[in-house]
Parts: C-alpha cells; sequence; structure tokens
C-alpha cells in the first residue's frame, strides 16, 4: 500500500518537527542552501510523509521529484530529522537540491541507462555539492 504523502506550509513543518534544536533554524536552513545554489525562482515544495514511522528504506534520507512544469518536491524521511539531524538535514537538503539544480530530476532515461547515469553521475555529483558546496 503506497503511503500519502503530505505537503507542509513552512509553518506547518516547524510545528511538526520534534527537535530541541531552534525550530526557526530548519527553515532558514532550506532557504539559505536554495538561495546558495541558485534556486529561489523554482517552485520547490518541502514534503514530510503523514505517518512518521514511514521510511521506505533504511538508507533513504530524502528524495527529490517533480519538473520545471509541475514544481519540484523534496521529501524527507523520518531517519533524516532522527540523525545528527540539524547537520543531515542540511546535507539532505543541499544534495537532493543539487538534483533539481543540475537537471536530474527532469532527465529521462531509459530505466537501465538512467541507473548506470544515477549510479556514476548524478549521484557521486549531489554528494559531491551536498558535502563541499558550491
Amino acid at each position: 500500500m503506497k503511503k500519502k504523502i503530505e505537503t507542509l506550509s513552512p509553518k506547518e513543518f516547524v510545528v511538526s518537527v520534534n527537535s530541541p534544536t531552534n525550530r526557526q533554524d530548519l527553515l532558514q536552513i532550506f532557504e539559505e542552501e536554495r538561495r546558495k545554489i541558485g534556486l529561489l525562482e523554482e517552485d520547490i515544495s518541502l514534503l514530510l510523509p503523514e505517518d512518521e514511522n514511514y521510511q521506505p528504506d533504511d538508507f533513504l534520507l530524502g528524495n527529490a521529484m517533480g519538473s520545471r512544469e509541475r514544481g519540484y518536491s523534496i521529501c524527507l524521511f523520518p531517519r533524516t530529522i532522527e540523525e545528527n539531524w540539524v547537520d543531515t538535514f542540511r546535507t539532505v537538503i543541499r544534495h537532493e537540491l543539487a538534483h533539481i539544480k543540475n537537471g536530474d530530476v527532469d532527465r529521462n532515461l531509459p530505466k537501465i541507462l538512467k541507473w548506470i547515469y544515477n549510479s556514476l553521475v548524478e549521484e557521486p555529483r549531489a554528494d559531491w555539492y551536498a558535502y563541499f558546496g558550491p
């Protein structure tokens, strides 16, 4: 059964996250990273699964999806918030924004070519940006 993903406004997102960290910093991180990578003009939503226990994969922290025409979404999974949280949040946001900036989300390739290209180019490039920045 597929779980629903709820779009949260910035205020709802801050209220819904359970963290001892200064909660305004969360949105500040998202906006800072959008500004740094040059995506303030793009329509990008931040999503959280409705079910706090929904973790599709043990290693999956986030996912970028959508298109330039319809707008983009970055979904953060519970593990992103559970782990060393502010640093993990920033790193995952940067990683997913890099996929949007580099056109990875919009790229249409046959499945096997997408897997190869993703493994050899998209993921290493997004990781590089996430850890080392612009």
